[in-house]
């Protein structure tokens, strides 16, 4: 369903909606080589991560700055495994039992 317009309104582009998006979330995934090695040992520890290749290419993707392409390429991982991993980074942690919110 798309939304109504006003007339005479301009559509913006896609990648420009997209990108406005991204900058309205104050908890977007990090970006690559945005996080220090020991806030990403905070964030795997907070979002109990526990796939040892996954978190491997976690790290050489957001620590080190490699793409996830070429991260999940020498993890031997699929590169959609860093991409959920790294969704999971966007939910907000419970200030009171360090829990991300949303998990049971």
């Amino acid at each position: 369903m798309s939304k109504k317009m006003r007339p005479g309104a301009k559509r913006q582009p896609r990648a420009a909606r997209l990108a406005g998006d991204a900058q309205e979330r104050s908890n977007a995934a990090p970006a690559a080589g945005s996080v220090s090695e020991n806030d990403f040992a905070a964030l795997v520890l907070a979002h109990r991560l526990t796939g040892t290749k996954t978190i491997d290419a976690l790290r050489a993707h957001l620590v080190a700055g490699k793409s996830r392409a070429r991260a999940a390429a020498a993890a031997g991982i699929n590169a959609s495994a860093i991409t959920r991993a790294a969704h999971k980074f966007e939910r907000d942690v419970c200030p009171e039992c360090g829990r991300p919110l949303g998990e049971r």
